[in-house]
């Protein structure tokens, strides 16, 4: 006789073979109460979850609690709202677990999981902090340890972790592409390389490596090989969408849009449920700034993954682009509300006021995000550029706004021994050229004074050639000229070649409204520099990053900066036998000569030895004020 087999039995089965239907349909023959009927509501529950029938998967598992309030019930409860993603839902009910069992890392470690979801790092270290005093040696919370200062941008920290827990498992893989990515962060670009390389050879059927080896070719900006990279990775892992995402993204950056439209539409054919897919489809339309097929993408985004951060701030973010801020400011505020801790949202929403060019509500904004993120560059560098086009703005109305120092500008530790009084001791100095780097150098520790020069292109030649002029014309229509570069506008002086950065996205103004408004603040800043230079109060900045200023260019160019009034000048050279970083000569009765370890490269201003500047400044301010002492007497 046939051996009749227990439906119940079966079905449990197929939960364990991840034939998720076939458990379903098992499960609806199931018969009798008590512990069959819980073990075949497990079953309903679990499944339905699997096959993202998330309603129906929360309706079962609450239905059974009512009747058995078990463990492994409220655990499938948990787990419906984190595999739907509603991080906020899901930290709620695991919370609510760890209440009663405070040591089950069956539920501490999906909550830890959930709450870096939702961006809550800080409460990811708390957690790790109590479950590592239960599992000092756990090796799933020592790689979620070292995985919290990878998200909290602790990078140096990141690194200190994850090479600990790769001494203690060489062998696992996810260790080593943490490892891997973690020297990426902190640009040590070779040894990812090297390391990353090395966990594909040991280990080639992990997805998570190669992608994280994409990933390096990305931080080095060499677009064509991050598209080989995640091509290789496709083609080893055709049924997974990481490869897609990742090509998609690298055609992107290539500005390949023609293809990676044709990419992404292939790829979600394949893969509709994966939000990244859905997003960069509707980034590409984005980045051509076609606003109008942007919003139905976003929209079509939203719609699908409701719960899905990237999603929202794509959407508000082509709203506020759009002009309407209303629909913009009530999308961010209902996804900050959902995840306050997203990075991306908060960015975008103070981006948003920039954009209308409310300046006080963009400082506003700007300065609750650097609060709610200390040290992050993206949003000390918004506030900064938020408070200098407050200021600048008001140029426009003959307001005249003292020089701010934007707190928050910087993290404690990044510089060393900076001390408090920096960014006031900075705004005596402003910069003449011959780039932005001072400027940049000021903005690191938040002195943001309003300067004719600070974000300039001025080269020797022409720094002599307007001081000879005695700047006269400089902001008039007939000088000047506008250009677009990087997308936004610059203008240039066409007589002293005097490029300026305005700030001003060129899609936001007509060219022609841009000029005029700029050569007006133009002749503001002109005013203020010649009134400065009368007063003799500054010290005057020049350097360059492409011709060695001799000592007779020096004296010259005090000599002219004296005909303007009883100004100071400190030029600026790299390090030379003979003169360390940090040393000041003085050459003429208003003119020094400073020395740092190196000058930014030609082609990027912003790459600066800050210390090394922050050295010098202290010095040359101190030998400034023995002469005018020496003078005085």
């Amino acid at each position: 006789m046939a051996e009749v087999k227990d439906p119940l039995a079966q079905a449990h089965a197929a939960l364990k073979q991840r034939d998720w239907l076939n458990a379903l349909r098992l499960s609806e023959t199931v018969e009798g109460d008590g512990a069959r009927a819980y073990s075949k509501a497990v079953v309903v529950g679990t499944a339905l979850r699997e096959l993202r029938r998330f309603d129906e998967a929360d309706a079962a598992f609450s239905e059974v609690l009512q009747h058995y309030p078990t463990l492994e019930c409220e655990i499938g409860h948990a787990y419906v709202a984190h595999q739907r993603g509603d991080w906020a839902e899901a930290v709620s009910r695991w919370e609510r677990l760890t209440q009663r069992h405070e040591d089950n890392l069956a539920i501490l470690l999906p909550l830890l999981d959930a709450l870096r979801a939702l961006g809550n790092f800080g409460r990811v270290e708390g957690v790790l902090a109590t479950a590592m005093a239960s599992f000092p040696a756990n090796p799933a919370l020592l790689t979620r340890h070292a995985r919290s200062a990878s998200d909290r941008r602790d990078l140096p920290e990141a690194v200190r972790r994850w090479q600990d827990v790769a001494d203690q498992q060489p062998d696992d893989v996810l260790v080593q592409t943490g490892l891997g990515s973690a020297l990426r962060e902190v640009g040590r670009l070779d040894e990812a390389d090297r390391i990353l390389q090395a966990a594909i050879e040991r280990f080639p059927n992990h997805a998570e490596t190669m992608a994280a080896f994409a990933w390096v070719a990305h931080h080095r900006r060499n677009w064509a090989e991050a598209l080989r990279r995640w091509q290789a990775l496709q083609a080893a892992f055709p049924n997974l969408p990481i490869g897609a995402v990742g090509v998609g993204h690298a055609l992107r950056l290539l500005g390949n849009f023609d293809e990676a439209e044709a990419h992404y539409s292939s790829a979600l054919e394949r893969f509709p449920l994966v939000p990244e897919l859905q997003t960069g489809y509707a980034s590409t339309a984005t980045e051509r700034k076609d606003w109008r097929e942007a919003l139905i993408r976003w929209r079509a985004a939203t719609l699908r993954f409701p719960n899905d951060p990237n999603a929202l701030n794509g959407e508000a973010r082509v709203w506020a682009e759009l002009g309407r801020s209303t629909e913009a400011d009530l999308l961010f505020t209902s996804a900050m509300t959902q995840f306050p801790h997203h990075e991306g949202l908060v960015y975008q929403h103070a981006m948003a006021a920039n954009l209308r060019e409310d300046w006080d509500e963009a400082v506003r904004r700007w300065t609750k995000a650097a609060e709610r993120f200390p040290g992050r560059p993206a949003f000390t560098s918004g506030l900064s550029t938020a408070e200098y086009q407050r200021r600048i703005h008001a140029t426009d109305r003959d307001i005249d706004m003292a020089p701010a120092i934007v707190a928050l500008a910087i993290r404690p530790g990044d510089v060393l021994a900076i001390g408090e009084d920096l960014p006031e001791l900075l705004l005596h100095f402003e910069s003449i050229g011959d780039n932005c780097e001072f400027g940049g150098v000021q903005r690191k520790v938040g002195a943001e004074p309003i300067g004719l020069l600070r974000w300039s292109r001025t080269l020797p030649a022409n720094i002599l050639a307007a001081m000879e002029a005695k700047f006269e014309g400089i902001g008039l229509p007939e000088n000047t000229s506008i250009y677009r570069q990087n997308g936004t506008y610059n203008t240039e002086d066409r007589r002293f070649g005097m490029g300026m950065h305005t700030f001003i996205p060129e899609h936001q103004q007509e060219e022609a409204v841009v000029l005029r408004q700029f050569c007006r603040r133009l002749q503001y800043l002109q005013r203020n520099f010649l009134r400065d230079m009368a007063e003799g109060k500054k010290i005057f900045v020049y350097k360059s990053s492409t011709e060695y200023l001799s000592d007779t260019f020096v004296v010259r160019l005090a000599r002219l900066m004296r005909a303007l009034g009883p100004s100071n000048l400190l030029v600026v050279r790299a390090q030379e036998e003979g003169r360390a970083p940090g040393r000041v000569d003085q050459v003429a009765e208003n003119a020094l000569i400073g020395y740092v370890d190196r000058l930014s490269p030609p082609d990027n201003a912003m790459d600066i030895s800050f210390e090394s500047w922050f050295r010098l400044c202290r010095k040359a301010y101190q030998v400034h004020q023995d002469m005018l002492r020496s003078n005085a007497a």
